[in-house]
């Protein structure tokens, strides 16, 4: 029997769906290369700008909004071309991306209906009351990707913003309790909200009464305390070479559901693992728990927390990357295929909470 310490270095969490096992679903092979290189690209540059900080956010959540203004970007636009290029998708291939958008909403309401987990997505456009939306990208957004429509009088500041923290609020169940803090500009002309709820127990739990308080090694100079839970499971886990350190894959009760945790191994650092996130192909690692060639058990420990975490200035973050035109202020002409003319400004705020259900 192996013993995996999970307390060492929490490199990367990820909430990762496998393809449904009762359903064909065939996404073009374009589509999850380019939301692993969407990853990649977001994960890095937050690994800059929030330094000695643990981060947390859903680069599902993130590519779906930002699909979502890439249909309002007219064809051959800067703005599509730069949208394109960081979603990793060619501009030319946005029938594709419905496609494929539409395929995983479904399906997920498909996992809804399941008595062993709760996904809840939720889209919601707030619109200026004095603009109108364009009807056939109105129908894109209800049809595809579920999102509505509500038009607001951000003249008036204060029934704005309770309206929108209260949307975002209900949709994740009361854990992010607002979105915004200050009033909007009375000039701004739309908000588009995209939320994830996620609640699943294990497929194998955690016994309340083998949790401890272990020690966390920060770096090799700095321990802090943390509450470990522990348990005996069956062995899921693989070694990758790309990153020197272990996978390993923890099932909940709905099978199309798993989380995967890596793991540095004792001769990497995490900055190396940072270095060569490029190089991981996590689809790889989904599955382990149907290997039949694996056998034994592994004794985990795992850390109980739970943490926010908010990326406030994601106009600025979006822009390193290459997505400038959307914020000029001079040419108001970034999503015409939504409304007449608009800019937009976005905020990022995610709750998680790990225990041991």
């Amino acid at each position: 029997m192996r013993i995996l310490t999970f307390a060492l270095v929490f490199a990367l969490v990820c909430l990762s769906k496998a393809l449904p096992l009762e359903s064909d679903i065939n996404f073009h092979p374009y589509f999850k290369e380019a939301i692993s290189s969407f990853n990649v690209k977001i994960l890095k540059k937050l690994i800059e700008t929030e330094k000695g900080n643990n981060i947390f956010y859903s680069p599902f959540s993130l590519h779906l909004a930002l699909t979502q203004l890439l249909m309002a970007a007219p064809e051959g636009s800067d703005t599509a071309k730069e949208l394109s290029a960081l979603l990793g998708v060619d501009a030319s291939r946005r029938l594709d991306l419905k496609d494929d958008y539409a395929k995983i909403i479904n399906d997920l309401e498909r996992i809804t209906k399941s008595q062993n987990v709760v996904v809840n997505l939720a889209n919601r456009f707030y619109i200026a009351n004095s603009f109108t939306v364009k009807q056939t990208y109105s129908d894109v957004m209800q049809q595809i990707f579920k999102t509505s429509t509500e038009q607001v009088d951000f003249s008036n500041g204060k029934e704005a913003l309770l309206k929108i923290n209260n949307f975002a609020k209900n949709a994740t169940n009361g854990l992010i309790e607002s979105v915004f803090e200050k009033e909007l500009s009375s000039s701004t002309v739309f908000v588009l909200l995209n939320t994830i709820f996620f609640k699943g127990s294990w497929q194998y739990k955690f016994d309340p009464a083998d949790t401890k308080t272990m020690s966390f090694n920060v770096d090799s100079n700095t321990q802090v305390p943390f509450q470990a839970m522990t348990a005996e499971r069956p062995d899921t886990i693989r070694y990758s070479q790309e990153l020197k350190s272990l996978i390993m894959e923890f099932p909940y009760k709905n099978e199309d559901l798993a989380m995967l945790v890596v793991l540095p191994t004792r001769d990497a650092d995490l900055q190396m693992v940072e270095n060569n996130l490029e190089h991981l192909n996590l689809t790889e690692f989904i599955g382990l728990r149907f290997d039949s060639k694996r056998h034994g058990n592994t004794d985990v420990v795992l850390p109980k927390f739970e943490a926010k975490f908010a990326i406030k200035d994601l106009p600025a973050l979006l822009q390193q990357l290459g997505v400038k035109s959307a914020f000029d202020e001079v040419s108001l002409v970034s999503f015409t295929n939504f409304i007449n003319t608009c800019k937009f400004y976005q905020y990022c705020n995610i709750f998680i909470s790990l225990n041991k259900k």
